[in-house]
C-alpha cells in the first residue's frame, strides 16, 4: 500500500507520504544499495558507504569497547605494562561492577578506573555505561546548576529481546524473575540493554552516536550527543560549533553561531538602507536633471564632462540598487539564513547582485578614470573644438560604450559556464545527505578515492567539475534525475555576494582578483597623476600671467582710460583660470573621497593575500559602508558639477 520507487534491483516500497529520492549504490555486483534515511547513519555494514562517510560527514571514529585483561576491564591506561602512562592519569581504584538486574550466576566484574571522575561527554559505548553505573562520571552543569550522571542501563526480562542474540541463556535476576546472561569464555556476563522497542543490544552500541535499535532509545538518555534539530543525526558534543557542518540541517552550527544572518551587525544593516535609498533618490535626481538640460550643451567639452558624469552617477545608482536589496534579501531571512545559506549563495539572485554591485564599482572608477584623462588633455593641450559636432558626439558613445563592456567583462566573466574550473570552489548537493554543505574540490576528490578503486589522483587543477560530477552521478541511482551538485558561483563566496576581492595564494581565482584589483589601483594613480598635472599646468600658467601683467604695468605710460583696458584685459584673462581652479577643487573633493575608499581597502586585500592578517572580518564594513558611501558623498559635488558644466551652456 505504499509508495513504489525505482526499479529493477533498486525497487523498494515507502511511505506514501514520502518522496521518491535516489539510493547510493553500494554494490552493482551484489546489487546492495542504501536509502537517504539510512545514508551515512553508522550503522550500515557496507563498506563503500562507511568510507566515504568517514571523508564526507566528517564523522569521528569513537572507541567503544573497553579492554579485558584477565577478567578485568580497564578504562583508560591501566594495563600491565602502562604503569607510567597510567601514573600520569592519577590513582586508579578498582571497582566492582553489578548489572540492574543482579542476574544470579553472573560474578561481579571488577573494573578498574581513574580515581579522577571522567567528563563523560566525550566517552561512547561500553566506557559511558560502565562510567555512568560506577559513578565515574563528572556532575553536568547546565545554567547554574549541577547535575549528576545516571546510569543509562534498564532492567532486561526473558522477553525483552525478540531479535536473535549469540550464546544467550535465562537466568534469574533478583530473585524474582527471569533475565538474560551471555555466555562468554567459559563464564557468563550481563551486557545486554533493553531496548523501548523490544529489541536489545551490547553495552558497546549504547551512547555511541547510532541508533543501533531502530527506536533511538540506546542515545536518548547519553549526554554525550548532541540531537540535531531534525532528529535525523546524533553527532559527539565536541563536534558542534566547530566551525564545520555535521548535522543535515545544519543545526549543529546556526544555533551556536553569531553569524546567522547576511548582514551580521545592526548598524551595517543601517548603513546598507540609509547609504542605499540616498544613493538611489540623490542619483535619480541627478540623472533626470543631467539628462534634461543635457541637449542644451553646444560646448563639446562641457558636453564630455556632463557626460562621463552622468555615468558615474549612473555606476552609483548601480551600487545603491544593491543595497537597498541586499539589505532587503536580510530582513527577509533574518536568522534563517543559516539553515538557508547554501541555496542562497547558488541562487541566480545572489549572482546577479554580485554582477549590478560589480558593474556599479567598475562604471564609476573608470568614468572617473576617463573623466580625468579627458581634462587633462583639455586643459594642457587646449586642443578642444569650439563647437559640439557629430564627431565628438560619436567620441563620447565610444567612451560610454567601452567603459561599460569592460565593466559588464569584469562582473560576467566568472560567471562564464567554461570557465567553472577556475572560478567555481564548491558544490552544493540539496537533501543528499552523504553531502552536508558545500564540498570542495579537495573534498570531492577524496570522497572519490574512497568510492572509485580505480580512481587515480592527478593534481586537482587537472580533474575538471564536468569529471566530478560524471562520478558522483556513478554513486546513485539515476531513476529522478540524478544526484547533480549545483554550483556556488564566484559571487556566492559571502552572503552579501560581492566580487571575491579577499582571496588567498591557493584561491583558483586568486590571478583575475590581482588583475582586477592591479587595474583598480592604476585607474587610482592615472587620477592622481591627472590631476596633479593639471594642478602644475594651473599653477604656471597663473604665474605666467601674473608676471607678464605686471611687467605690461610697469611699463605702461599711457593715460587712465588705457589703464582702465589694462585692468579689464588682465582680469579678462584671469577670470577663466579662477572658473577652472573652483571646478578642479569639485573634482578633486571627489578623487579624494574615491581615493581613501578604495586604497585601504586594496592594501587590506593585499594584506589578506598575504596572509599577514586575516581580514574576512572586515569585508562587509568595507563593502556596505566605506565603498558604497561614495555614492552618497559624491552625488553633492556630481551636483555642483553638473552646475558648473551646464552654467552658461547657452553660450558654449
Amino acid at each position: 500500500s505504499g509508495r513504489r520507487c525505482g526499479r529493477w534491483w533498486e525497487l523498494r516500497y515507502i511511505d506514501k507520504s514520502a518522496v521518491c529520492h535516489e539510493v547510493f549504490i553500494c554494490s552493482n555486483t551484489t546489487r546492495e544499495y542504501i536509502e537517504y534515511p539510512r545514508l551515512c547513519d553508522r550503522s550500515s555494514k557496507c563498506v563503500k558507504e562507511l568510507a566515504v562517510c568517514e571523508v564526507s560527514r566528517h564523522q569521528p571514529i569513537v572507541q567503544t569497547k573497553t579492554v579485558r585483561y584477565r577478567d578485568t576491564v580497564y578504562i583508560g591506561h591501566y594495563l600491565p605494562g602502562l604503569e607510567n602512562l597510567a601514573m600520569q592519569r592519577g590513582n586508579h581504584v578498582t571497582k566492582e561492577y553489578v548489572a540492574p538486574d543482579l542476574p544470579f550466576g553472573v560474578p561481579p566484574l571488577p573494573v578498574t578506573l581513574t580515581e579522577l571522575k571522567m567528563d563523560c561527554r566525550y566517552v561512547f559505548g561500553e566506557l559511558y555505561v560502565y562510567l555512568s553505573c560506577l559513578g565515574g562520571c563528572q556532575n553536568i552543569t547546565k545554567d547554574g546548576i549541577s547535575t549528576e550522571v545516571g546510569c543509562v542501563l534498564n532492567k532486561v526480562q526473558h522477553d525483552s529481546c525478540h531479535n536473535s542474540l549469540d550464546s544467550t541463556v535465562y537466568t534469574l535476576a533478583n530473585n524474582s524473575y527471569l533475565t538474560l546472561a551471555r555466555r562468554h569464555k567459559g563464564s557468563f556476563i550481563s551486557d545486554l540493554y533493553s531496548c523501548g522497542n523490544g529489541y536489545c543490544v551490547t553495552y558497546d552500541k549504547v551512547c555511541n552516536l547510532v541508533d543501533d535499535c531502530g527506536d533511538n532509545s540506546d542515545e536518548a538518555d547519553c549526554i554525550n550527543h548532541f540531537n540535531c534539530a531534525d532528529k535525523k543525526d546524533s553527532i559527539p558534543l565536541s563536534s558542534v560549533g566547530d566551525g564545520k557542518l555535521d548535522c543535515q540541517d545544519y543545526s549543529d552550527e546556526c544555533l551556536y553561531d553569531d553569524k546567522n544572518s547576511i548582514i551580521q551587525h545592526a548598524y551595517l544593516s543601517y548603513s546598507a538602507w540609509g547609504i542605499g535609498v540616498l544613493a538611489i533618490i540623490f542619483n535619480m535626481l541627478a540623472l533626470v536633471g543631467g539628462l534634461r538640460k543635457l541637449p542644451k550643451v553646444k560646448s563639446p567639452v562641457k558636453a564630455t564632462n556632463a557626460a562621463l558624469i552622468l555615468v558615474i552617477c549612473l555606476g552609483d545608482l548601480l551600487t545603491g540598487i544593491y543595497l537597498v536589496c541586499i539589505a532587503t534579501v536580510d530582513d527577509k531571512m533574518g536568522s534563517d539564513y543559516c539553515r538557508k545559506k547554501f541555496e542562497w549563495l547558488t541562487s541566480s539572485f545572489c549572482a546577479g547582485l554580485g554582477i549590478v554591485s560589480t558593474l556599479g564599482a567598475q562604471v564609476s572608477l573608470f568614468s572617473m578614470t576617463a573623466l580625468s584623462v579627458y581634462r587633462f588633455f583639455t586643459v594642457t593641450k587646449k586642443s578642444a573644438q569650439a563647437t559640439l559636432d557629430r564627431f565628438t558626439l560619436l567620441y563620447i558613445f565610444l567612451i560610454v560604450t567601452l567603459i561599460f563592456i569592460v565593466s559588464v567583462a569584469i562582473a560576467a566573466v566568472p560567471l562564464v559556464p567554461q570557465l567553472e574550473d577556475y572560478f567555481v570552489n564548491e558544490l552544493y548537493y540539496k537533501g543528499v545527505p552523504l553531502f552536508i554543505g558545500a564540498p570542495s574540490k579537495p573534498d570531492h576528490i577524496a570522497i572519490l578515492e574512497k568510492y572509485h578503486s580505480k580512481f587515480q589522483k592527478s593534481g586537482d587543477h587537472l580533474i575538471t567539475w564536468d569529471f566530478i560530477r560524471k562520478l558522483v552521478k556513478e554513486m546513485f541511482t539515476q531513476d529522478y534525475g540524478g544526484v547533480t551538485g549545483k554550483t556556488m558561483h564566484f559571487y556566492g563566496n559571502s552572503g552579501v555576494c560581492l566580487f571575491k576581492f579577499f582571496v588567498t595564494p591557493d584561491d583558483p581565482q586568486r590571478l583575475y582578483t590581482l588583475l582586477i584589483l592591479m587595474l583598480n589601483f592604476g585607474c587610482f594613480v592615472v587620477i592622481c597623476g591627472c590631476y596633479a598635472s593639471i594642478y602644475v599646468h594651473a599653477y604656471q600658467s597663473s604665474h605666467r600671467s601674473t608676471a607678464q601683467m605686471s611687467t605690461k604695468s610697469r611699463m605702461s605710460t599711457k593715460s587712465r582710460s588705457k589703464n582702465t583696458v589694462s585692468r579689464k584685459r588682465r582680469g579678462s584673462m584671469i577670470a577663466p583660470t579662477g572658473k577652472m581652479g573652483t571646478l578642479q577643487r569639485k573634482v578633486a573633493i571627489i578623487v579624494i573621497t574615491d581615493f581613501l575608499c578604495w586604497i585601504p581597502f586594496i592594501i587590506t586585500c593585499g594584506l589578506n593575500y598575504g596572509e599577514v592578517f586575516k581580514m574576512e572580518s572586515t569585508y562587509p564594513f568595507f563593502s556596505i559602508v566605506i565603498i558604497p558611501i561614495n555614492s552618497v558623498i559624491n552625488l553633492c559635488y556630481m551636483i555642483l558639477l553638473l552646475s558648473s558644466v551646464y552654467s552658461n551652456s547657452s553660450t558654449g
